[in-house]
């Protein structure tokens, strides 16, 4: 990087860190919405109509690169150009709303630490929540039936997804990582946090924006069991681009989340970045317990510090009450 001194008090950072209109062609909370629901919109309808005109109906007997092919176009087509023609139409200045700026090292590794912390504390939580779930499920017959429920849609979905994950080669390896990896971390953190989080928080707190922009990440994803720990990452990839009053650092943030959930699926036989459908614990619950709340202390101190880092560097003005 340019930079291995943590210093965001510098001029650009400030001027990144200026909230203002710009003079936008239409209210940046009907911006937020357009990116929302518009682009979204346009994404699974455009994708959608794309993959059909290219492949058919029938998925599984097409070309497993060519679907993959598809995905990349659909996100970058339908995801990553409507949020960079709406940032310029709306708001003229398209580096101001999307943050470019090169980040320190150091910024980088405090960041991934703190992700590197809450990475198992969402296996934890989804421990947690399949402990709860099957014993509430033995003592309701409506618990029961909306817990089958969501395990068909989350192995319908499950089954849609590993299409694009089954490789043969190191080759077909890194395509599989530029679909899962690669292309998210660019497209969708161009248009939620570069785009829909900069609109809603020219009228709400840092914190209201990014809980806001995460709970709609969350949904957009359709993982039924997972939506908390997604919500939850959207909004610390949020609070990372607030902080760090640049886009690079949650695109950096997504993929590595993406990408290290993609070398456990493939070395570590592990299927919960296809699946999080909901089975009896692993583990002792005291032991789950125990993980989760020591996780949720470590990540807790070290987002204190990351905060810690940025307010020493802008005179103790732009802490986390702010957020």
């Amino acid at each position: 990087m340019q930079n291995d001194n943590f210093n965001p008090n510098d001029d650009q950072l400030k001027r990144y860190r200026v909230v203002s209109p710009q003079n936008p062609l239409i209210s940046p909370f009907a911006a937020a919405f357009l990116g929302v629901f518009g682009v979204m919109l346009l994404y699974f309808i455009g994708g959608g109509l794309l993959t059909i005109a290219i492949t058919g109906l029938d998925f599984e007997k097409a070309d497993k690169n060519a679907l993959r092919l598809l995905q990349i176009a659909s996100q970058i087509l339908f995801l990553l150009a409507p949020a960079l023609i709406l940032a310029k139409v709306i708001y003229q200045d398209v580096g101001f709303i999307l943050k470019f700026r090169l980040p320190a090292v150091r910024e980088i590794l405090f960041f991934i630490v703190a992700l590197a912390l809450l990475m198992p504390l969402f296996q934890y939580y989804v421990e947690l929540q399949s402990y709860l779930i099957h014993n509430l499920a033995e003592n309701s017959s409506t618990i029961k039936s909306l817990k089958e429920a969501l395990d068909l849609l989350d192995k319908s979905l499950s089954g849609s997804y590993e299409i694009f994950l089954k490789s043969n080669s190191i080759f077909e390896l890194s395509f599989v990582a530029v679909v899962i990896a690669v292309t998210p971390a660019l497209c969708e953190e161009v248009l939620f946090r570069g785009f829909i989080q900069s609109s809603f928080q020219f009228r709400l707190s840092p914190f209201k924006s990014a809980l806001i922009t995460g709970l709609l990440f969350a949904l957009i994803h359709f993982n039924p069991y997972g939506l908390l720990p997604l919500i939850f990452l959207g909004v610390f990839l949020g609070y990372s681009y607030y902080r760090s009053g640049t886009i690079i650092i949650p695109m950096i943030l997504h993929f590595t989340n993406n990408f290290v959930s993609l070398i456990f699926y493939y070395f570590l036989d592990d299927n919960s970045l296809i699946e999080t459908q909901m089975s009896p614990p692993t583990e002792d619950l005291s032991i789950i317990i125990s993980l989760f709340v020591g996780f949720s202390l470590a990540f807790g101190l070290i987002i204190l510090f990351i905060n810690n880092q940025y307010s020493k560097n802008t005179g103790g003005a732009d802490d986390l009450s702010e957020m």
